[in-house]
């Protein structure tokens, strides 16, 4: 079994343009679990003034 992290995930999704519930199916994760995830990341308000 393997892990991703949460930043991995987030970043899988932004760099594929993958639909969220396809990256949830690909990673095996909820897609719930990675709407939460893409929701706190940090990097999101980077470069938004």
């Amino acid at each position: 079994m393997w892990y991703i992290s949460p930043q991995e995930a987030v970043k899988l999704i932004r760099e594929s343009g993958l639909k969220l519930t396809e990256a949830a199916k690909r990673l095996n994760i909820p897609s719930k679990t990675l709407k939460n995830w893409i929701y706190r990341d940090p990097a999101k308000d980077v470069g938004h003034a």
